[in-house]
């Protein structure tokens, strides 16, 4: 009866100090429950683990350097106001695909397969439609996923 007793003030009593947080930890490292808080993009169905890039410096850097890119994971590029947002692959090491999103949250330009840079004159991929976001992906998901112009994008957790 005291082991019964240790375990309930070892396990519940700091979940219920912590307003269950610790508890929700607990249970997703034993597999019975999973919580993600993080952004997320979802294209139709299927949502991506997405990386921010908000400030000028971050969205210059972009998945610059990255050797490779996880399956379901992805960057979001924010802008502060619809425009015509331009990028290239210079120093992106992996090919991706592109999903231009305007403030409305539909698809309005998708590039397939933009293939990786190294040298120091690279083409830019300009859409010539205004965007608030965009979305890179690993090259052949907007496929795979079924993405077409007009669909509705979700961003999830996002500040």
């Amino acid at each position: 009866m005291k082991r019964i007793v240790w375990i309930f003030i070892i396990l519940f009593i700091p979940a219920a100090i912590s307003g269950g947080a610790w508890f929700v930890i607990f249970r997703s490292r034993a597999g019975v429950l999973r919580q993600d808080f993080g952004p997320e993009v979802c294209l139709g169905n299927h949502c991506y683990k997405v990386e921010i890039a908000r400030t000028q410096a971050e969205q210059e850097r972009g998945l610059m350097y990255r050797t490779c890119l996880a399956p379901d994971a992805g960057m979001i590029f924010i802008f502060g106001q619809d425009g015509d947002q331009s990028f290239w692959m210079k120093n992106t090491l992996i090919p991706l695909d592109m999903v231009w999103i305007g403030s409305d949250y539909r698809v309005v330009f998708i590039k397939h397969g933009a293939q990786p840079c190294g040298s120091d004159v690279c083409p830019s991929i300009d859409p010539g439609v205004d965007a608030r976001y965009v979305l890179e992906v690993n090259a052949g998901e907007t496929n795979r996923v079924g993405a077409k112009i007009g669909d509705l994008v979700t961003i999830k957790n996002v500040p």
